[in-house]
């Protein structure tokens, strides 16, 4: 069992990956001759490629076999299906982990081979059925890093003292070329201006990051726009807000996980709402300012010391988990955190990475 392989099981978001690094430390630190193998879903997967605690990922290509089966491609849509369910049985895992609890989780946990398959007992959509060891009910106001790391404390296993504090994630020399290239000539030091998130209520206001980013201008810093490639309007906006100039380098849509992780590791510093750039930020060692509004900062804020976490004031209905504004008529309440705010607290400067 010591040097049986190990088998992770977390797919959706990149945040969510991120937040499991440590997770995946406290496995090795217990079971230093076992392989540890992944399954995620894109960008996940091409984030953990080349992890040096991994020896592989295996990509959850069901989003594939799904789209197939809405063009009507059966055929195409059993292959995806077959194809991922046989990279899962190659193996004869000791344990395997669903950290997600929902069903696709489950479907893989199911289909691979392992002796002990452990999760959370109120693990949704029935994913709780595909485990052998159910661990009792988490306390939903749990940090998520610290809810995975009671999985692997089920095992005998824990990260090394002061694991909060470490960088769980070093970016490659394909990373930083990918990065120099996309940022050119832009002027250092830069912060990096997340503009985007999945929910609207967790938007940052795009003229609020044009006023930073003048702010930051007069003190000699540049900026470099982050987001997503159905994040181009807001791009637009902001250079529509504040004309495009050397100091300012647009990069929406244009970044690959490994050329992300090369600008962020890069940046001196992120600006961002609760998103995936705030956790891989934090995972390289970049400060950050993390903005937080209807999302609980004491559940998915990054645990790591060079984090600041801004919540606006003023507001009876922060963390209220809505996708949209519930009041009538809506309101941002990320709103109500001035430009002027960040910037004093980019100059306060209070928490450094490791090694600064």
């Amino acid at each position: 069992m010591s040097r049986a392989p190990i088998l992770v099981v977390k797919l959706s978001s990149l945040g969510d990956a991120v937040m499991s690094l440590p997770f995946l430390e406290a496995l090795r630190e217990r079971f230093p001759d076992s392989a540890l193998d992944w399954v995620a879903e894109e960008p996940s997967a091409s984030l953990l490629r080349g992890h040096p605690l991994l020896r592989r990922v295996i990509p959850f290509t069901a989003k594939k076999a799904l789209a197939s089966l809405k063009a009507g491609r059966f055929r195409a849509a059993w292959k995806t299906i077959r194809d991922l369910r046989a990279a899962l049985r190659e193996e004869r895992y000791g344990l395997v982990f669903d950290l997600q609890g929902l069903f696709k989780s489950g479907l893989a946990t199911f289909w691979a081979r392992g002796e002990r398959k452990i999760g959370f007992a109120n693990g949704r959509e029935g994913a709780s059925l595909f485990l052998t060891e159910k661990l009792p009910p988490y306390d939903p106001s749990l940090n998520a890093t610290r809810r995975y790391l009671l999985l692997a404390e089920s095992v005998g296993a824990a990260p090394a003292p002061g694991w909060e504090s470490r960088v769980t994630l070093k970016p490659t020399p394909a990373d930083l070329a990918a990065a120099q290239e996309l940022l050119g000539p832009l002027p250092r030091p830069f912060v990096a201006l997340v503009l985007g998130t999945r929910w609207n209520s967790k938007l940052w206001p795009v003229s609020h990051f044009a006023a930073l980013a003048s702010l930051l201008a007069a003190r000699g810093l540049s900026v470099a726009l982050i987001g997503s490639p159905g994040e181009t309007a807001l791009q637009e906006e902001f250079f529509a807000l504040r004309p495009p100039s050397p100091d300012a380098r647009g990069l929406v849509g244009l970044t690959s996980p490994s050329a992300l992780k090369g600008v962020l590791s890069l940046a001196d510093l992120t600006v961002t709402a609760d998103s995936g750039p705030m956790h891989l930020s934090a995972a390289l060692g970049t400060r950050a300012i993390a903005l937080f509004g209807p999302t609980r900062p004491e559940r998915t804020a990054p645990l790591a010391p060079w984090v600041t976490v801004l919540r606006p004031e003023g507001f009876d209905c922060l963390g209220c988990l809505s996708r949209r504004c519930p009041l009538r008529p809506p309101r941002s309440c990320l709103a109500a955190i001035a430009p002027s705010r960040v910037l004093a607290e980019i100059l306060g400067g209070r928490a450094a990475p490791p090694g600064e």
